[in-house]
């Protein structure tokens, strides 16, 4: 098999199914292998929370907009009710009336959309390892698993809200999957779809601009290769200058006229700071312990197990691997801290999404190298081991998490009671919704924002004193263990007390 890396013939690793092969119909088959797989992954996951209720932004971002609110999406922010961080986001106002149309108020259904389209894009990920590196199947599948379990994962199937960041991840990982394959086939035809898929990216949000550099990254590790650079030549330096250029002016043009449409959009800045955050995040699948509001001796645990076990993964990289194994390792950590660069200008734990399945192919690349290079029983017996252990750590994570999402919590009432009784202005919230929340926060006798200096506190105090910390079977209020985005600033009146 000849590596994509590096032009090097190498025998096939024992174990791993090889998907890269020269039959599409093979590589058909596999594509809808992997989403099959991916989706019931998902689906499991989020098995136990599907009925949870619609909550903060959910309210009144997912709902069918009217023509006048549709046709302001495109010259200023994204959000009718001018409630969230202003962005030029269109086609994000599009896909919210597109979803609110087809599920109505079916959270399940939303949910389940959720997880299809999580689907796509881990398969997605794993056709770019399979192009870049001739990526086996079953490496395919743990990485993508690694990135599903990921707790950071969570809000991307279980807020519906946080669907459009997996909009982003398709149309991103399309546009640099479409421009490796005219980079490694010299077909120009590749390059007009990663350039359509890109004008898309960027009118849905903006830290798509991030494809840009993923693109120069993949396209140059792919160069790395004999093959690849001949292909670069047949693919002629005008079609790849046309490409340049015109991408240039989107570019160009999308922001100044996102600065004449949004003028107090957010201003891009660079946070070094915010960088080691998120790739601290990243690497810690089962979670972090700047997401505890509330100190958890048996999570924290967790966590540092998790440590040892990177620890574990690090010894089987460096001992197992060959030098074209850890150019492998190079290219995927490249790519996480480049994909990770958004959360230079707003820090939040939902932005990691390409981070967390890059990341998860890396860890895959190592284990299941490693695990196939094994001579012995007992070596594939301790790589099998480590394989369960990071599979079983961030799922047991992403379910403790999950679990707090309950109209009881504390944060999640604060966070409704502020959308439905508003501070800054009315929020246009579809009146089955509201009636549903308004019942839910009227059984905690909560009926106004006045509520959350009087009646709110006092269910804090009392969950407090009684060690409420986390749901009860008598879905008595409790203060949440975790937080649901770490580095998002809370409202003042849902603080808790110091």
């Amino acid at each position: 098999m000849r590596d994509k890396l590096t032009g090097v013939d190498r025998p096939s690793s024992p174990g791993i199914i090889n998907v890269n092969s020269n039959s599409n119909r093979h590589g058909s088959v596999h594509a809808v292998l992997m989403f099959l797989v991916f989706g019931v992954a998902g689906a499991l996951i989020v098995l136990s929370s599907l009925h949870a209720p619609f909550f903060w932004d959910d309210l009144h971002l997912v709902r069918i907009h009217t023509p006048a609110e549709l046709a302001s999406a495109w010259n200023d922010t994204y959000d009718a009710d001018h409630m969230g961080p202003p962005g030029f986001r269109p086609l994000t106002m599009y896909f919210e009336h597109l979803r609110a149309a087809a599920f109505g108020e079916s959270v399940v259904a939303h949910r389940l959309f959720l997880v299809a389209l999580f689907a796509i894009f881990l398969t997605m990920t794993g056709l770019l390892a399979r192009e870049l590196f001739s990526a086996g199947f079953w490496q395919i599948i743990l990485g993508g698993l690694f990135g599903l379990l990921h707790v950071d994962s969570v809000t991307h199937y279980l807020w519906p809200t946080d669907g459009i960041f997996l909009v982003t991840g398709i149309l991103s990982l399309g546009a640099v999957l479409a421009f490796v394959r005219a980079w490694g086939s010299g077909r120009a035809a590749w390059l007009a779809l990663a350039f359509a898929c890109t004008a898309l990216a960027l009118l849905t949000r903006e830290d798509t601009l991030v494809i840009y550099p993923l693109m120069i990254w993949f396209g140059g590790m792919l160069a790395l290769e004999a093959d690849a650079r001949r292909s670069v030549r047949a693919l002629g330096a005008p079609a790849l200058e046309l490409f340049a250029a015109a991408s240039f002016l989107v570019v160009i043009g999308f922001w100044w006229w996102r600065t004449v449409a949004v003028p107090d959009a957010i201003t891009p800045r660079i946070d070094l700071g915010a960088l080691l955050w998120a790739a601290a995040h990243t690497v810690q699948n089962a979670g972090t312990a700047d997401r505890l509001l509330v100190p958890w001796p048996r999570y924290e645990l967790m966590i540092m197990v998790w440590y040892v076990w990177l620890a574990a993964v690090a010894a089987a990289a460096l001992g197992w691997l060959d030098r074209r194994g850890k150019l492998a390792i190079l290219c995927w950590g490249g790519a996480v801290l480049i994909s990770a660069t958004p959360v230079m200008v707003v820090a939040r734990a939902n932005l990691l999404l390409l981070p967390a399945a890059f990341w998860g192919l890396l860890l895959a690349h190592v284990l299941v190298c490693a695990w196939a290079s094994a001579r012995n029983l007992a070596w594939r017996g301790v790589f099998s081991g480590l394989i369960l252990v990071g599979l079983a750590l961030p799922a047991i994570g992403s379910y403790l998490f999950q679990q707090e999402l309950r109209p009881s919590n504390l944060q999640w009432m604060c966070r409704n009671a502020l959308i439905l009784y508003d501070v800054v202005g009315e929020a246009t919230v579809p009146a089955a919704r509201r009636a549903a929340v308004q019942e839910q926060l009227d059984s905690f006798g909560i009926s106004g924002v006045d509520d959350l200096s009087g009646r709110w506190r006092t269910l804090e105090r009392m969950a407090q004193a009684e060690d409420r910390y986390g749901v009860n079977a008598q879905q008595e209020p409790f203060v949440p263990r975790f937080e649901f985005l770490p580095q998002y600033q809370l409202h003042p009146r849902c603080e808790p007390p110091r």
